[in-house]
């Protein structure tokens, strides 16, 4: 089939170029368009004649002529401009896009919106106009180590190709002169609202720092315009992910000083999360992880200088107490890893005077991994035990220990308060839900239908001498009755428990 005669927005981008076409775009949407005739037109071409308003006092005038192959499936531009472009420029693209909208109405086989929707996919960056000014941003250090701020030029580029030197604004210039500034852009005012948001020196410069700090030095990269330190090299582009690493230095005193490194060599931004600085090859970017947060990676970076005498402490704290850190240790400490041992649940029943009316009993809660016992809580990935072969590092399967404590709280037992128990451990108790007897209950079918079954699965079971329940089924009672010598009678109830006759009551 015969394709019909019509001008496509793909031959307009490809004959005047993505930049002309986007900025033509703009122009034909503000109706710049002036003066706009037909002047001949054939089978396979139109000559076109039209006036643009540009940025000087008098409009551009341009002469197009549009060449269709025979099969209609594309068209050649040629268009001549009074602008010093000259040559299918902005204008020529914005009279193509007029004579498109004017001359052609919608295809009945072709609903003109699912191109638009193609259109906005676009993710190119806006082409900087060589005869319009524009903001350009300046990264540089503050006075605070591992923290930038932002300065503003305005600009625009020289037809001998580069920056021209500009002349220094304000954030509260674009912040307020938006509406009426023709060098501000939408995205300039968007990161000028953030930068608003930010903390600022003690010269009232804004901080990239922080969550905001992250965002705003994402927007400033969009833009195509971030610069380091000044104009003279190429704008900041965003790099890969690159490897943040610690080490400890020793000094000639013999104490250790933390340092910090990135590979390859960049300088540190403490926004959150923390970027890299390429100075030399312009470059942004993020870490691979583990990634800290600034705040954390902050207070890590102030560590202070650790004497020698307490190295050896400080270096098995810090790999116990805080393997969440991914530091490593000032000096070495013997670690076996110990990834693949499955835990056996083990439970200590015992019993506490809680105060001087209530006996209370519990079950702590334990597993064992490979003969070592390691508390239920806290429910940490990693557990470390010390032996006279150095340090352990057992890796933890919290998921088979919480299904085994699930078991225990679906029996309707519960976390005991610490100030009972005293113990910074996993105790469990059966609670008093209406009265004792509910305590009680909940205890005998435990000891009498469930520990044995437990035991028959693996678990471990320890009953200390302070856990004093005992449940039996008596295999006999009876009842004695007599009379007494003031005219009252007395009752006695015996139970029959291991062939031994016991009363029931005093």
């Amino acid at each position: 089939m015969k394709k019909p005669k019509k001008l496509l927005l793909s031959d307009i981008r490809y004959e005047c170029g993505e930049g002309s076409y986007k900025r033509g775009r703009s122009y034909f949407e503000k109706g710049q368009v002036t003066h706009f005739t037909v002047k001949s037109e054939g089978a396979l071409f139109v000559q076109l004649n039209a006036s643009v308003k540009g940025s000087q006092q008098n409009p551009y005038n341009q002469n197009i002529r549009i060449v269709w192959r025979p099969d209609y499936s594309a068209a050649e531009i040629d268009g001549d401009c009074s602008c010093p472009v000259g040559y299918n420029c902005k204008h020529v693209a914005a009279v193509c896009l007029m004579y498109q909208n004017s001359n052609q109405g919608s295809s009945s086989d072709t609903d003109p919106s699912c191109l638009n929707w193609l259109n906005s996919f676009s993710t190119q960056a806006p082409q900087l106009d060589i005869h319009q000014e524009f903001i350009v941003y300046i990264l540089k250090p503050s006075s605070s180590t591992h923290e930038f701020t932002v300065d503003f030029l305005i600009t625009k580029i020289k037809k001998s190709g580069g920056l021209g030197k500009g002349r220094k604004t304000t954030l509260n210039n674009i912040r307020y002169s938006y509406n009426y500034t023709s060098y501000i852009q939408p995205q300039d005012e968007e990161i000028a609202k953030l930068l608003s948001a930010l903390n600022t020196s003690y010269q009232g410069e804004p901080l990239l720092a922080g969550e905001i700090g992250y965002i705003v030095l994402l927007k400033l990269l969009q833009t195509g315009r971030l610069f380091c330190q000044d104009t003279e090299n190429l704008p900041l582009k965003t790099g890969a992910n690159r490897d943040l690493r610690f080490n400890w230095q020793q000094s000639n005193q013999d104490d250790y000083k933390l340092t910090v490194g990135i590979e390859p060599a960049a300088e540190l931004l403490l926004t959150d999360p923390p970027q890299y600085l390429d100075t030399a090859l312009g470059e942004i970017g993020g870490f691979n992880p583990p990634v800290l947060a600034s705040g954390q990676l902050r207070k890590i970076l102030s560590a202070p200088r650790i004497p020698a005498e307490y190295a050896d402490e400080f270096s098995f704290r810090l790999t116990v107490e805080h393997p969440n850190l991914h530091l490593p240790a000032p000096k070495k400490v013997e670690l076996t890893e110990l990834n693949e041992l499955t835990p056996t649940p083990k439970l200590l029943l015992f019993g506490r005077q809680v105060n001087p009316q209530r006996y209370t009993h519990f079950m702590a809660v334990a597993f064992v991994y490979g003969g070592w016992t390691i508390s239920a809580f806290p429910p940490e990935q990693y557990s470390f035990v010390k032996t006279d072969q150095g340090l352990l590092r057992i890796k933890r399967d919290l998921e088979i220990e919480r299904i085994a404590i699930s078991r225990l709280e679906e029996m309707g037992f519960s976390t005991a308060p610490s100030d009972d128990t005293g113990l910074k451990e996993l105790v469990l108790f059966s609670p008093a839900e209406k009265s004792t007897m509910d305590s009680a209950a909940r205890w005998g079918d435990f000891l009498q239908h469930t520990l044995f079954g437990l035991e028959q699965e693996g678990w471990i079971i320890d009953i200390d001498g302070s856990f004093l329940l005992n449940f039996q089924t008596a295999q006999n009672w009876d009842a004695e009755i007599s009379e007494s010598q003031t005219d009252w009678f007395e009752m006695r109830f015996n139970i029959k428990l291991d062939g031994q006759s016991l009363p029931l009551l005093p």
